[in-house]
């Protein structure tokens, strides 16, 4: 992730395979600050929070389709609740719980200039004809998009993803980590990070053994060459972070980040993985 101390390309000594890891709360307070690794978070919560509200019926996805079907004919609340079955500002109030006006206001406001004053960045929104353009959940994930599109770009021709970068960090830090102790660390399902990882592993960044006291778990290490490209993403992910903040001052970007965070820790326990959150003491 982006702005990662600097020590962590070199805070691991490997000996014959044995490796001396860095404790799982310092490796992932690098995330917890990361405004793409909340995002991504914040995505995942606003599609559960859907899921019970819904329940079992239309995904997040599938109901912002409705919506802006629906906002031709009907563009009162009423109307739009009712095209996708729920009500969509439930979900929004639900995303903020906590959140005083004060604060809904700040997070629209800063997400908003994120995710509308990024143009080039990501794939077109005619934001002036949404009916959503004000929704917290989906200016998260327009801001997510214009994350990952400014990573893309910047580390080009580098083939690399942000969520890729994530994981060579982590098994850089902690290395010996099976796919689904991997999975509840970052928070994601096994599934897909079985994907990001034989991804890596294909690649030759990273090294996959056997464990010597489960064969069945499939152990993953960083390679020397995994090493090298994260060393040399490193920067590249530092400048990305930087042109995405910048529709915004300063001070509101560093603002922007206890907001993000203030969502992920009232709702991540409702997640099925959660992954590993050490917040900063309050």
């Amino acid at each position: 992730m982006a702005d990662a101390p600097a020590q962590m390309m070199n805070g691991v000594d490997e000996v014959a395979g044995n490796t001396h890891r860095v404790p799982i709360d310092e490796v992932m307070s690098i995330f917890v600050h990361k405004p793409g690794f909340l995002l991504a978070r914040i995505d995942q919560i606003a599609n559960a929070l859907h899921g019970a509200l819904a329940q079992g019926g239309e995904t997040l996805a599938q109901a912002e389709v409705l919506l802006a079907i629906a906002a031709g004919e009907a563009s009162d609340q009423v109307g739009l609740a009712r095209a996708c079955g729920i009500d969509f500002a439930q979900l929004q109030a639900q995303l903020l719980t906590g959140f005083d006006a004060a604060g809904r206001t700040r997070l629209i406001d800063l997400l908003g200039r994120v995710a509308r004053e990024n143009r080039g960045a990501a794939p077109r929104w005619d934001y002036e004809t949404s009916p959503t353009m004000d929704a917290p959940s989906l200016l998260c994930r327009r801001a997510l998009q214009v994350c990952h599109a400014h990573f893309a770009a910047t580390v080009a021709p580098l083939t690399i993803t942000l969520r890729q970068f994530s994981a060579l960090i982590i098994l850089h830090l902690y290395p010996g980590l099976s796919q689904t102790e991997y999975a509840r660390i970052y928070g994601l399902d096994p599934s897909t990070c079985a994907v990001v990882l034989k991804k890596l592993t294909a690649r030759g960044l990273l090294q996959a053994v056997r464990s010597p006291y489960d064969r069945r778990k499939t152990l993953y290490h960083t390679t020397d060459e995994g090493r090298e490209q994260a060393a040399s993403v490193q920067p590249l992910a530092d400048q990305s972070e930087i042109l995405m903040h910048e529709p915004l001052a300063p001070d509101e970007a560093a603002a922007l980040v206890p907001l993000l965070q203030a969502i992920v820790r009232r709702h991540a326990g409702q997640l099925r993985y959660p992954g590993c959150l050490p917040w900063d003491e309050d």
